[in-house]
């Protein structure tokens, strides 16, 4: 170990990583997830043909304009094709279908 300026000894591979020790001694800082609420609105559903992403389109379809909360309690907790459905998933597919065109977010 070395020492930095103030004399306190430092974890080399620590200040390597960037790791910064909390204020309460608990090690690492925890990364806080903002996830911000998006609207969706049908663009070219006609790209979509199959799978959970066709229920996912159908469902934004029917609903007109949906939020990522709307999309997260309909579709979270299921299983399709032998795959669980979380909100990450769900994300995920929402912002897939925006880079491709199939849907527009507000």
């Amino acid at each position: 170990m070395s020492k930095a300026k103030n004399g306190k000894a430092v974890d080399v591979k620590k200040a390597a990583a960037g790791d910064k020790p909390e204020h309460n001694g608990n090690g690492k800082s925890e990364k806080a997830k903002d996830v911000k609420i998006q609207t969706f609105t049908p663009a070219n559903t006609k790209l979509v043909k199959r799978g959970f992403v066709k229920m996912f389109v159908d469902f934004v379809v029917k609903r007109g304009s949906v939020t990522t909360e709307d999309l997260a309690a309909e579709f979270a907790g299921r299983q399709v094709e032998g795959k669980k459905i979380t909100k990450q998933r769900v994300l995920r597919y929402a912002h897939w279908c925006v880079n491709k065109g199939v849907l527009k977010a507000k």
